[in-house]
């Protein structure tokens, strides 16, 4: 892909179902490049089907489109299909295409408001479609955790973020991740994720050259458990982070259970 503004995205649907909201064209989290932008000759979802086992690649029942769009103005975007005559896409009275029960998702979250103290603050906003996001709309628990929806199962195999500075020495520093009341992937003082882009942002993510905080275990996000998402900001009293700019993302599979 070539062209479009940072923070525009791109959609993956099938039939009448969006699959996937990508948000391509950062700074730090690099998912979606120019044809040149590859890890070898593989984009994203293919680098990811050589990562992740068994990936559930978009796929289309023999009635239904597959359809790309994007919310900005690029000046191109290449997609790669195969043509498969076999398996779920030949009928929709078996799991597949718009029906599939197990499909790749990016959760996408960011900062719901503008950042102006120094002081830690939540990843509220989810950016994505409405009926796309794992998790519950429970509103008795706090704005910077989420419970995953009974039936559902997250396996996050990437971590990727995006950390742009606002000017001066405002930024956030550390992201924190957690699994009901354990802090994940931090030392035992849970000071977090380092993602400071002055310095080198932990979970900065490329595939042009490959760089990215690839998990050495998949980490399972179970039904009904409580994750929060928090980051640190340091703010200078001048420069402050506009709403939704600062992103993680969580990268892998969602299955739907006992379907």
């Amino acid at each position: 892909m070539s062209g479009g503004a940072a923070g525009t995205y791109i959609q993956i649907q099938v039939g009448n179902v969006v699959l996937q909201r990508i948000y391509p064209n950062l700074t730090q989290a690099i998912l979606v490049q120019t044809l040149a932008g590859k890890v070898g000759i593989r984009g994203l979802l293919w680098y990811l089907g050589t990562l992740i086992p068994d990936f559930p690649y978009p796929n289309a029942s023999e009635d239904e489109d597959i359809t790309i769009t994007h919310s900005g103005s690029p000046t191109r975007m290449d997609a790669y299909f195969e043509d498969v005559t076999e398996g779920d896409v030949r009928s929709k009275t078996v799991p597949g295409g718009s029906l599939a029960t197990r499909h790749f998702i990016i959760i996408n979250l960011s900062n719901a408001v503008a950042l102006s103290a120094s002081a830690a603050f939540g990843f509220a906003s989810l950016d994505m479609p409405s009926g796309l996001t794992p998790f519950t709309g429970d509103t008795t628990i706090a704005t910077d955790a989420r419970r995953l929806a009974a039936g559902q199962r997250v396996t996050a195999y990437v971590l990727a973020g995006d950390f742009p500075i606002p000017g001066g020495t405002s930024r956030v520093t550390r992201v924190h991740i957690l699994d009901e009341q354990i802090e994940m992937w931090t030392s035992e003082n849970n000071e977090g994720l380092f993602v400071d882009p002055s310095v080198s942002n932990e979970l900065a993510f490329d595939l042009d050259p490959l760089e990215g905080f690839i998990l050495p275990q998949p980490w399972v996000l179970e039904p009904n458990r409580l994750y929060t998402f928090r980051g640190d900001y340091t703010d200078d009293g001048t420069n402050h982070a506009a709403a939704n700019s600062q992103r993680l993302f969580l990268i892998g599979i969602r299955e739907f259970l006992g379907v």
